[in-house]
């Protein structure tokens, strides 16, 4: 009896252990969903699996990144076989607009990466082309700061709106100034965009609007503008009063060199 009693145990044990042992796991050692992590380093196959195995994690969002999958897919380093990721997940029924309140947006994220197989791809998925990320910026407003002229278009063709601005009151014009990109700011003009600097008339109204901006209201912060090309808080800081010291005029000659006449228009501006 003491056998049989012993040998029960031991079978029982042995069925809790294999049902342990079969316990899967469903998060990565960060603690971030696998579906997740594969979407961003794996490969087509750990997706597809995990979506088969996982279904509730495909539009949940990670609590401390505020991305989905489909998120983390577009971000994905493996250009190799991020279209085909991101397909799956949306064939799986992935929201293409869903975004927790401090991330980036799938379509923004793909405009960020500078994927145009992708963008189409979300595109043909009818996403909301104003959904904003956590500072206010639409796709848009990222195509215009990453100069993706097809990618303009197609948003501006879908409806999107070229005069809506971020919660620092830059519009797509702004967002192509503040990386430079005159020939851009130049086209949405011609489509009708507006910027935050055609308001400006006094000082006062420039500092109102660095407050708004929220940009750094230094003597080496408009230095750095200049150095980095950023056109809109160099001319929006040339409005405001700030002047030209040792180092931006050091600035000069390169600037010459680089061909980078708009600003240096704004420099000659300033009194």
């Amino acid at each position: 009896m003491a056998a049989l009693i012993l040998s029960g145990f031991l079978w029982m044990a042995g069925c809790r252990g294999g049902q342990e042992a079969e316990k899967e796991v469903t998060v990565d050692e960060y603690g971030l969903p696998i579906m997740m992590s594969a979407a961003l380093e794996g490969d087509l196959d750990e997706v597809i699996d995990q979506i088969e195995r996982h279904p509730e994690h495909i539009n949940a969002v990670d609590d401390r990144s505020d991305r989905t999958a489909l998120i983390f897919a577009v971000a994905s380093n493996s250009e190799v076989n991020r279209l085909e990721k991101v397909e799956a997940l949306l064939n799986a029924g992935a929201d293409v607009n869903l975004v927790g309140p401090n991330s980036t947006p799938a379509l923004s994220q793909s405009i960020l990466e500078g994927d145009q197989k992708v963008f189409d791809l979300l595109m043909a998925h009818n996403p909301d082309i104003e959904v904003p990320d956590w500072d206010g910026s639409t796709p848009l407003m990222y195509a215009a700061a990453n100069g993706h002229r097809p990618m303009i278009d197609a948003l501006l063709q879908a409806g999107a709106d070229l005069n809506r601005h971020d919660r620092h009151r830059l519009y797509p014009v702004d967002h192509a100034l503040a990386t430079g990109l005159s020939d851009t700011a130049d086209y949405l003009r011609s489509l009708g965009g507006i910027s935050s600097l055609d308001d400006i008339r006094t000082p006062e109204e420039a500092n109102k609007l660095l407050k708004i901006a929220e940009v750094e209201e230094t003597q080496d912060f408009f230095y750095f503008q200049v150095f980095y090309n950023n056109l809109f808080a160099a001319e929006l800081m040339a409005k405001a009063g700030y002047k030209m010291d040792d180092r931006i005029r050091e600035l000069i000659p390169d600037l010459q060199n680089m061909n980078r006449t708009e600003m240096l228009d704004i420099l000659n501006k300033i009194d």
